[in-house]
């Protein structure tokens, strides 16, 4: 029978503290002891099942290794013995030769099996008894844990992003594993954005929650930052709103300024040109007097006055409305607060 398949077969099976388990299938026929059939027998109209008894052997081994005891054991109740690489190797052949112990008695088979136990620590001997339908393999301890090894794919997040992000993802998840197991049979690796982690089962279990945790905590933390920027965004367009609102209202009245002053520089320039007609007429005219001339002057110079005032003021207002109108466009492209920092 191939080592390797039954141990891979029965790796879930493992005794801890040489607590080993019942044979689950049906007794095997014993020459010399037949099992019992179950009957039917009518008693007072009722019937009752008899149960087959479990099959016994009687042993006579004064003193016996634990591999005589085994071999006598598995013949008995006609099981294959089978030893794994480690136990036929230098590590149990002390353990399996040079201690000795008695078997006497009649016993079945899971009683022969627990007087090795009674004897025997497996914990101190390194070794471990797997028990399946038709076999009994003896195996270090380090092989049976390499037999509870299972490998796991788990996708990253997709909150983590680039190769090294996922490195560290997966040291993480080592580290956390560290505070609670002895990684001795674990391995986790990143592969093209997947995490394998070869590991016994208690080991992937908690690795699951892990990942569970620290996902549901990372997107949990995503939405309420999504939410916190939704609120700014919005704070933001009623602010930005208010702004433009602000801007058009202003620019409106810069609109009439504009108006109010072009009409009024323009009546200025038409009472300095007139002035100006009048002035030259009464300077040609030798009967006009002296102080008349300096009044049409004065008119002049108050007319060409104001009218400079005001076309400066519509240039200004004129001015003003180009930039309103620039922050006008740049409000539908700029945050909001650069705007009104401006």
């Amino acid at each position: 029978m191939n080592i390797a398949m039954i141990t891979v077969a029965i790796a879930g099976l493992s005794i801890g503290g040489m607590s080993l388990l019942n044979n689950q299938s049906a007794p095997p026929t014993n020459q010399t002891i037949p099992a019992t059939i179950p009957t039917l027998v009518a008693v007072d109209s009722e019937q009752i099942e008899l149960k087959a008894e479990e099959p016994t052997h009687t042993f006579s081994l004064e003193l016996a290794s634990v591999r005589e005891m085994l071999t006598e054991i598995a013949q008995a109740f006609d099981y294959e013995l089978v030893f794994s690489n480690h136990a036929r190797g230098q590590r149990l052949q002390g353990f399996l030769g040079n201690h000795l112990s008695p078997l006497i008695g009649e016993f079945t088979f899971k009683q022969a099996m627990d007087q090795i136990e009674n004897y025997y620590d497996e914990v101190y001997y390194n070794y471990d008894i797997v028990i399946s339908d038709d076999t009994i393999l003896l195996q270090s301890e380090e092989e049976r844990q390499r037999g509870l090894v299972d490998m796991q794919v788990y996708p990253t997040p997709e909150w983590v992003l680039g190769h090294s992000d996922q490195e560290a993802y997966a040291e993480t998840i080592r580290s956390l594993l560290e505070v609670k197991f002895d990684l001795q049979y674990t391995s986790i690796k990143v592969l093209n954005g997947a995490i394998i982690i070869a590991a016994p089962p208690s080991i992937h279990a908690q690795a699951h929650r892990i990942m569970s945790e620290v996902n549901a905590v990372i997107k949990n933390s995503e939405e309420q930052r999504l939410e916190r920027e939704q609120a700014e965004e919005h704070e933001r367009n009623i602010r930005r709103n208010k702004l433009v609102e602000e801007i058009i209202r202003e620019r409106e009245v810069l609109r009439q300024s504009i108006a109010i002053n072009s009409e009024r520089r323009d009546g200025f320039r038409m009472k300095a040109f007139y002035a100006e007609r009048a002035l030259a007429d009464y300077k040609n005219n030798a009967e006009v007097s002296q102080e008349k001339a300096q009044e049409l002057e004065k008119q002049y110079d108050s007319n060409v006055r104001l009218t400079n005032q005001f076309t400066q003021q519509v240039n200004e207002d004129e001015r003003r409305l180009e930039y309103l109108l620039g922050r006008l466009i740049e409000s539908e492209y700029i945050h909001l607060d650069d705007a009104l920092n401006q």
